[in-house]
């Protein structure tokens, strides 16, 4: 499960509203999303990344 979680390329297949990510680094991915009808794009870093147990980005 955790291996999912990091593979953010995927997300758009399982998560709704989630249009695009692209992983730009290691730690940098840029995200498209769409949610209720606005159209929005950010930047997110990982900040935490424990195998098999934890992973935290902003």
């Amino acid at each position: 499960m955790y291996k999912q979680w990091t593979q953010f390329e995927s997300f758009p297949q399982f998560m709704k509203g989630v249009e695009a990510v692209q992983r730009l680094d290691d730690t940098h991915t840029h995200w498209v999303v769409s949610l209720g009808g606005a159209k929005r794009e950010f930047d997110a870093d990982t900040t935490e990344q424990s195998p098999d147990n934890r992973i935290a980005w902003k």
